[in-house]
C-alpha cells in the first residue's frame, strides 16, 4: 500500500507542477503582448 500512495503522490506532484508552468508561460506570453 505504501508504496503506491507514493506513487500516487509523485504524480500529483508532477502533474502540478506542469500545470504550474504551463499557467507560468501563458501569464509571460499576456504580459509581453500587453507590454
Amino acid at each position: 500500500m505504501q508504496p503506491v500512495w507514493n506513487n500516487l503522490l509523485m504524480h500529483h506532484h508532477v502533474v502540478n507542477s506542469l500545470y504550474d508552468k504551463n499557467v507560468f508561460m501563458v501569464y509571460k506570453k499576456r504580459h509581453r503582448k500587453l507590454d
